[in-house]
């Protein structure tokens, strides 16, 4: 989504800006460049960010973002950050993000963006800190969203670049989920989750890429929407000291979801999978100066259903060395490793704001069965990210990655893993 890369851009240009630890000092000086780029507010800092990112799949986006960042005690309160963009294929868009942090465990989040041609978006999402009762938290989100910036390249790890096809998402979709630990404060917890998701598939608008359904018939279901409704159960150890910001400790999840036709659902599946990832921290304090970090899992689903369903491999969560979705079929594995290096420290109106640079490694197959994977098919990654950390709340990073089909460039919010 479009509005990862622009607050990703923001945090990075905020690490570099010039910091605050006084009163405000207005300056008399009446042309001071800095007070357009960066300038004091009484509760933290404004930062006006150049927009310039090179996705693999959407291309080049380009614009301009002011960001008001609201500091408290405990870090980051809310972040406000309207922008204004032009890209090739879906023209002029405005987009406005707003985030609010009640605690260093909760986020609040509520997006909006709307194109000058097919691409727009609604987007709410919740996270809760613990409750009193239990320790139980829980996460929902809504959202509608119109994404002409997709791609399908057929089934299977061998699918060639060559049959690249072109479509647009229409979808509405809604999920939630409660964690309820097995005893309280135990990092060991039960998972219940569930979302319905309704999805269209509609002409792609670049001309110079044939339409999906010009490739694999069928692949857009006559252009009817499709109900996706599944409920998933999960097992979860966490003793992560940070849910975004992890410096140490260990989650693992392994988890079980099925959907059944006619209950709210068009399709039936059944899928299953894990994820493991482990830091270690060199170095004492929340802050360390390096940290190792790594990730591994996998996903199998058994059913009839749509190209969008099955587990893909591409895309800065799931294989960096592709753009999203490069994979598809009804297995796929990943493992990586990084190591995050700290390289630099500010402060921003009291804030700590570190700067990282993280050297990773990895790779991943997709496969009809986990069965049936081969070496062949494995795809590996390398490459480094450039990271600005606010802990525990937010970090804003672009990631350099190299695959079998050259440089990757992600610049968003949130590690990779």
């Amino acid at each position: 989504m479009a509005k990862t890369l622009l607050l990703g851009a923001a945090l990075l240009m905020l690490a570099a800006s010039p910091g605050r630890s006084a009163p405000v000092q207005r300056s008399t000086k009446p042309h001071d460049p800095l007070r357009w780029a960066y300038a004091d507010t009484p509760e933290g800092v404004r930062v006006l960010v150049p927009v310039v990112d090179a996705d693999p799949v959407r291309g080049v986006t380009a614009g301009v973002m002011p960001v008001w960042v609201a500091l408290s005690s405990g870090g980051l309160r809310d972040i406000l950050a309207p922008s204004l963009t032009y890209n090739a294929t879906v023209g002029v868009a405005g987009n406005l993000d707003y985030y609010h942090f009640p605690s260093s465990d909760a986020v609040f989040e509520a997006y909006a963006s709307l194109a000058e041609r097919s691409d727009r978006e609604v987007y709410l999402f919740w996270q809760s800190a613990p409750m009193d009762v239990l320790g139980i938290t829980w996460t929902g989100q809504a959202q509608h969203l119109r994404d002409a910036n997709r791609r399908f390249y057929g089934l299977g790890p061998d699918a060639p670049l060559s049959a690249e096809t072109d479509y647009t998402l229409a979808t509405w979709n809604a999920s939630g989920s409660v964690d309820v630990p097995t005893m309280p404060g135990s990092p060991a917890a039960v998972r219940l989750g569930s979302h319905i998701q309704g999805v269209k598939i509609l002409p792609g608008p670049r001309r110079g890429i044939p339409d999906v359904e010009a490739k694999h018939p069928g692949a857009a279901n006559g252009r009817q929407r499709l109900v996706d409704a599944a409920f998933r159960a999960a097992a979860v150890y966490d003793t992560r000291d940070s849910k975004l910001t992890a410096s140490r400790g260990l989650y693992a999840e392994a988890f079980t979801e099925a959907a059944r036709d006619g209950w709210l659902s068009d399709m039936t599946y059944e899928r299953y999978g894990a994820e493991l990832k482990a830091f270690r921290p060199f170095g004492a304090g929340p802050e360390p100066s390096a940290i190792l970090a790594g990730e591994c899992g996998f996903s199998r689903l058994y059913g009839s259903v749509p190209f969008w369903t099955l587990p893909s491999l591409g895309g800065k969560y799931s294989h960096r060395g592709y753009g999203d979705g490069r994979f598809v079929d009804h297995a796929a594995a990943t493992a990586q490793t990084e190591l995050r290096l700290r390289v630099a420290t500010a402060r921003v109106s009291g804030q700590p704001v570190s700067f990282w640079l993280d050297p990773f490694f990895g790779g991943g197959f997709v496969a009809p069965a986990l069965g049936e994977a081969r070496m062949r098919t494995v795809r590996p990654f390398y490459g480094a990210a450039v990271r600005a950390v606010v802990r525990p709340q937010v970090v804003g990073a672009a990631d350099f990655a190299f695959g079998q089909e050259g440089l990757k460039v992600f610049v968003d919010l949130n590690y990779a893993f």
